[in-house]
């Protein structure tokens, strides 16, 4: 047993070495947090060892009996006088031992967040009992270093093997173990400590070791008495109130209120639907909006076509949607040179046999049509595309197409009809309802863009947005259609154009298009395939 007096400094003679739980740090790295419990106050004090002197089988450090207190130097006031049980516990650092409020655990049960400068607490490795007075007394035990023993007991046996005085035992008259006879504490005592020991209960004590019926008990439930399940002996809220709400039940009504319960009869109707008349899903019969309201997405034309003049071209299988009786093409074209000899295909169902077709044939443009056996060729007048002419300069884009309504063949050129002269760029076969031979036989072929005939006489420059109708447009449709030189959508009626529902095929050369394949965005499908091309074709030089 140890003592100590007031203002002394007292040495304890400890076993920590042999005790050590954490053996992979170094002794130098240790430190020693020491629990003083009054055995009959039961509080509690806390001191960190001074002057660690750690040897092969013993520890030895120094506590001071202190009026004025301070855990980190060692600085205890063991008052009242009387018996003092000790308890030591190993505190482990990484780095070297820093004893500060923020680096080292003030009590038993404080962990400290991981880091090489802070203290971890390992846990007790020994206990014993301090007799505190006011007056001097030689200590009742020391210790002396003895050779190694086996095994983890920290016990060591006395050189002297004849004194039968050493009893080791608990000496705490308050332990339920407590040996009168025993002279040396052991640290066997075990106490009984009261509280509640069911894990169940609010105030469980994991250290109770005898019940003492204080334990305590929630009921779960719905604890606010305005609702619908009230518990009046629930303790806890479990989050299982209702409450009854009254309102509009009725999903349809235009009130309708998702919590209510009850239906209080306040339920109101109106129509729903899109209440903007420049919608496309306008209702002149709805009162509120509910956001279903739909538009016609924003046309955007921001790519081209560029043909090569040499291997490439685009080519559509043949379909009877576009080799119709009256028919209207148009396509847009950016030629490098108008002043220059030569045929250029710019687009075309024609045969000898039959057909339609839309070329440049030396300084000219020229449209011709198949009727019955005959082949009606118009061409605008000569050197009408010439270099400083400043109607069709080159490498501009230019609306080019043609429309026949089974009596008149018209050329046009960015939205008006084509003339030179006398020539009104109309050929009249003097009399109505001819139609369109494209015989059905062998010279039946394919649509082909950038080139003539089967691919011959193939294009060089770049083409945007390829159009067919099944009808012949009207003088103002063509200049609606061309829209002051930019590219418009044919599938939407607007201003003078009115014959979407006639179009056939438009092929918008490179705005939604994957190389090899040109879709027909319009109802019938056609998708055509380039011939040569890759995706490097694809321009972004567009009518603008």
């Amino acid at each position: 047993m140890q003592h100590t007096t007031l203002g002394n400094t007292t040495t304890f003679y400890s076993t920590t070495e042999e005790s050590r739980i954490d053996k992979t740090v170094s002794a130098l790295n240790i430190r020693f947090l020491v629990k003083f419990t009054n055995d009959f106050t039961k509080n509690s004090k806390y001191a960190y060892a001074q002057n660690q002197n750690i040897n092969n089988r013993y520890t030895s450090f120094d506590i001071i009996h202190n009026s004025t207190e301070d855990i980190l130097t060692g600085n205890i006031n063991l008052s009242p006088e009387g018996y003092w049980t000790y308890e030591i516990y190993e505190i482990s650092f990484v780095g070297t031992p820093s004893l500060t409020d923020s680096t080292v655990p003030l009590d038993e049960n404080t962990v400290l967040a991981p880091s090489d400068d802070n203290g971890v607490n390992n846990g007790r490795i020994e206990i014993g009992q301090l007799l505190s007075s006011a007056t001097d007394l030689s200590q009742e035990v020391q210790y002396s270093e003895y050779a190694t023993v086996e095994g983890d007991s920290y016990l060591y046996p006395s050189t002297d093997t004849t004194d039968s005085s050493i009893v080791s035992g608990c000496t705490n008259i308050n332990a339920n173990n407590y040996n009168a006879n025993a002279t040396i504490d052991d640290g066997s005592c075990t106490f009984n400590i009261y509280g509640c020991t069911d894990s169940n209960a609010n105030n469980y004590d994991s250290n109770a070791t005898i019940d003492d019926g204080s334990c305590t008990f929630d009921v779960s439930g719905c604890i606010d008495n305005t609702a619908a399940n009230y518990n009046a002996n629930a303790t806890v809220d479990d989050g299982s109130c209702t409450y009854i709400v009254y309102g509009c039940t009725d999903s349809n009504a235009n009130n309708y209120d998702p919590t209510a319960t009850n239906d209080n009869g306040s339920c109101t109707y109106t129509i729903s639907g899109c209440t903007d008349n420049t919608a496309d899903n306008y209702n002149p019969n709805a009162d509120i909006d509910d956001g279903s309201c739909t538009y016609p997405a924003v046309f955007e034309n921001l790519k081209s076509l560029s043909f090569d003049g040499a291997t490439n071209y685009l080519q559509v299988p043949k379909s009877s949607d576009f080799k119709t009786p009256l028919v209207s093409v148009f396509v847009w074209v950016k030629f490098p040179d108008w002043n220059i000899s030569g045929v250029f295909g710019f687009i075309s169902t024609f045969r000898s046999g039959g057909g339609w077709k839309i070329t440049y044939n030396n300084k000219r443009l020229e449209t011709a049509i198949r009727i019955g056996s005959s082949t009606k060729t118009f061409q605008s007048g000569f050197n009408k595309f010439k270099s400083g002419n400043t109607y069709h300069t080159a490498n501009n884009w230019h609306h080019i197409g043609m429309t026949f309504d089974g009596e008149f063949i018209k050329l046009y050129v960015d939205g008006a009809l084509e003339s030179t002269g006398s020539n009104a760029g109309v050929i009249d076969l003097g009399s109505t309802g001819n139609t369109i031979n494209y015989n059905t036989g062998i010279n039946d072929i394919d649509m082909f863009i950038g080139s003539d005939q089967a691919g011959n006489d193939k294009f060089s420059g770049i083409h945007d947005d390829a159009c067919t109708w099944n009808s012949a447009l009207s003088g103002s449709e063509v200049t609606a259609l061309y829209n002051n030189g930019l590219v418009t959508d044919p599938t939407v009626d607007a201003g003078n154009y009115v014959s979407s529902s006639n179009l056939s095929g438009w092929w918008r050369l490179g705005d939604g298009d994957t190389i090899p394949t040109i879709t027909d965005n319009s109802t019938n499908s056609n998708d055509g395939t380039t011939v040569n091309m890759s995706s490097s074709d694809v321009s972004t030089d567009v009518p603008s």
